[in-house]
């Protein structure tokens, strides 16, 4: 299976200027992982609302959110 990911302009900054680049990789990899029946410790949500759909991954005080 393919996936593509796409980050908004404003997340390349913010992960830019704080240099994130290898949590939120390593946090994708994770979220894939486990969407595709691995067990990981990851702290997931799926959101509700005008955000169904959508789910959110928590490292910290770095959010995360996912379209699937």
């Amino acid at each position: 299976m393919k996936w593509h990911i796409e980050y908004s302009k404003n997340a390349i900054k913010f992960i830019k200027r704080n240099n994130l680049e290898k949590t939120v990789h390593h946090e994708l990899k994770k979220f894939i992982l486990r969407i595709t029946g691995k067990p990981m410790n990851i702290d997931i949500k799926k959101l509700t609302g005008n955000w169904s759909g959508f789910y959110r991954i928590r490292k910290g005080q770095i959010r995360i959110k996912l379209f699937c």
